[in-house]
């Protein structure tokens, strides 16, 4: 019996420390700019999704592209069906270059660097600022 009631103060005690510890691995930060990337030459609409890590001073390291899609058509409910594609890799890529962030700290004022941030770029034809990838799709601008 005083086992047990050891154990559980011990475990009390940890849990209770655990809550209350100050998370200073938290880092913060804010996107200051971001710059629209270029069409690329071809006619389809579509995504893509970069990845990155904010240094000290809120620039853009370690960017690459982590996926790519076009739009080709609705599904019955109306959303967007997409497919894997190329197209704007590239541009997105070269527009994150030009991202910058507010100096990344943590709760504690220090310097700090943000991991495995992500920014979705989008491509339209026919919209400059599509909501939720609510693209308008050729057939549908034509009828």
């Amino acid at each position: 019996m005083i086992y047990n009631t050891k154990i559980s103060t011990i475990l009390c005690i940890l849990f209770v420390s655990f809550l209350s510890a100050d998370n200073t691995n938290e880092c913060l930060s804010k996107k200051t700019q971001i710059m629209l990337p270029e069409y690329p030459n071809t006619n389809y609409q579509g995504y893509a999704v970069v990845s990155f890590d904010v240094n000290e001073m809120g620039e853009l390291i370690n960017i690459e592209a982590i996926e790519s899609k076009c739009a080709i058509s609705r599904n019955e409910d109306g959303s967007i069906k997409f497919k894997k594609c190329p197209f704007f890799k590239t541009n997105s890529v070269q527009a994150a270059k030009f991202m910058k962030f507010k100096e990344p700290i943590n709760p504690n004022g220090s310097s700090c660097v943000l991991k495995n941030q992500t920014h979705r770029f989008t491509y339209s034809l026919y919209k400059r600022d599509v909501k939720d990838l609510d693209f308008l799709l050729r057939n549908e601008y034509y009828n």
